[in-house]
């Protein structure tokens, strides 16, 4: 490949995916409720509030999910696809890169909450009482999966395991439900 491609693509997958993971996290910390007042919520919400308070006007809230944040959400990770590829010279069905934008989403869904999952363990080890803001917002975001999880699985002695069952259950829904849908999108955007 030629390097200037290469430092284009480069270029392309940090900016999108910085934006893709900020308003990801911006639903996904609306959603889960995590405390705005967090230094994190905070850093998230001054670099996306912008883009989403505009379009709010025009764009109602579905519920609890902000819907111009989703928004906003789709159309950068479309367009990191289509800007990949185009600079690779291949050409892709604009329809299947929507639909492998959404796969590609649920996929780094599951991601973030295996590694907050994976850093609120090691967290845990250094910082044990977690009164800083980090522990704080990551316990909040991995509440909706870890809490059930607590509940159906007693403690083995001082050891919690939902965690580790979290982590398993979120590399199956990854195995068995996110990449066959990236893959298929993939597929559909390419033509093949």
């Amino acid at each position: 490949m030629n390097p200037i491609n290469d430092a284009g693509q480069l270029l392309i997958t940090f900016i999108f995916g910085f934006i893709v993971f900020l308003f990801l996290l911006r639903i996904l910390l609306q959603l889960c409720r995590v405390d705005f007042r967090t230094p994190i919520a905070q850093f998230v919400a001054t670099l996306t509030n912008p883009v989403t308070i505009p379009l709010s006007r025009l764009i109602p809230r579905v519920g609890r999910l902000d819907t111009p944040a989703a928004l906003v959400l789709l159309i950068a990770k479309w367009l990191e696809l289509i800007l990949l590829w185009v600079t690779a010279g291949v050409t892709l069905n604009v329809g299947g890169a929507a639909l492998w934008a959404v796969a590609e989403i649920l996929d780094l869904t599951v991601t973030v909450f295996m590694f907050a999952i994976v850093i609120q363990i090691i967290l845990s080890w250094v910082s044990p009482m977690g009164g800083d803001p980090l522990t704080s917002t990551l316990r909040q975001l991995t509440a909706p999966i870890l809490v059930p999880l607590r509940n159906l699985i007693p403690p083995v002695g001082m050891f919690d395991l939902s965690p580790m069952v979290a982590i398993l259950a979120l590399l199956l829904t990854r195995t068995l439900i996110t990449a066959p849908m990236v893959s298929a999108g993939a597929q559909l955007a390419l033509g093949g």
